[in-house]
């Protein structure tokens, strides 16, 4: 069930074209995926603050 949650994700993404990266957890062996960029504290504070 999670692979195929995970495949749909990935089909998803793949049609926005956002910055992402696909990788495996060297522990787990897990899959991660990450999206966009780091925020720092400021930045969420802002993003907070316009809704």
């Amino acid at each position: 069930m999670s692979r195929v949650i995970a495949e749909l994700t990935m089909a998803g993404l793949a049609g926005l074209q956002p910055e992402f990266e696909f990788t495996r957890d060297p522990q787990s062996r897990l899959p991660v995926l990450s999206l966009g960029r780091a925020i720092n504290d400021y930045e969420l504070a802002a993003a907070l603050a316009d809704e």
